[in-house]
C-alpha cells in the first residue's frame, strides 16, 4: 500500500463563501501544502488563520478563477511548484505520482460541471483485496461512481476509498483519458516525474 499523509481540508466552510465551487484551489492547496513541507499548514498557525487554504486561495485570485486550472498552474508557480495540467494521464502515471510522494491532483467526472479532488494513495490487488486508491476530496466522501455523495461533513472525504471500477470511470471514464496536475519541480528540485 502506498498512503501520503496529507492535510485535508474541506471546501465548503472555505471563508470566501464561494467553497461550494472551490473544489480545484482546495484540491491544489493540499497538494501544495504537502509537497512544501506543511508550509501553508505553518503558515497559517503563524498568523491565526484558520483555514490554510485561504493562503492560497487569496493568492489563486491574482491569477484568475478557482476552476481554472492555467490559473492554479501559475499560482503554484508563484510558491516554487513547477507544474502542469493534463488530460491525457492513465492509472500508471497516478500511481506514479503517488510513487514520487506527490499527490495527484485530479479531475473527475461528476454531473455536467466536473470536480477536482486530491489522489493520496492505492493499494493494489492482491490475495482476496481488490485494487483501491484513496482521496482527499474536499466536498466530502463520494457514493462510488454516482452523482451523489454518502456525506458531506467536514472530515467525511479524508482518505475516501474508490474501487477500482469507480476510479476508472470518474476519472479515465469511458475515454481512457485521466485529467491530472503532474508536479515536476518544486523550489528547483525535480520531483522525477
Amino acid at each position: 500500500m502506498k498512503m501520503l499523509d496529507v492535510s485535508y481540508y474541506f471546501q465548503s466552510d472555505n471563508p470566501s463563501g464561494d467553497g461550494l465551487r472551490e473544489c480545484c484551489g482546495t484540491s491544489n492547496a493540499m497538494m501544495l501544502n504537502f509537497v512544501t513541507d506543511n508550509s501553508l499548514d505553518k503558515e497559517a498557525k503563524r498568523l491565526g488563520i484558520e483555514q490554510p487554504e485561504q493562503i492560497y486561495l487569496d493568492r489563486l485570485a491574482d491569477y484568475g478563477d478557482t476552476t481554472d486550472h492555467g490559473a492554479n498552474t501559475r499560482c503554484l508557480l508563484s510558491f516554487g511548484v513547477e507544474s502542469e495540467w493534463f488530460t491525457n494521464l492513465t492509472t500508471k502515471d497516478f500511481m506514479n505520482s503517488i510513487n514520487h510522494r506527490i499527490p495527484l491532483v485530479m479531475g473527475l467526472c461528476y454531473k455536467d460541471r466536473g470536480h477536482v479532488s486530491l489522489g493520496v494513495g492505492y493499494r493494489l490487488e492482491r490475495m482476496n483485496e481488490p485494487w483501491i486508491a484513496y482521496f482527499n476530496d474536499p466536498y466530502g466522501s463520494r457514493d462510488e461512481f454516482r452523482d451523489s455523495w454518502l456525506s458531506n461533513e467536514p472530515l467525511a472525504g479524508k482518505m475516501d476509498v474508490y474501487s477500482k471500477n469507480t476510479f476508472e470511470i470518474v476519472w479515465q471514464g469511458f475515454a481512457g483519458n485521466g485529467w491530472g496536475r503532474l508536479v515536476s519541480k518544486v523550489n528547483g528540485k525535480s520531483t522525477g516525474l
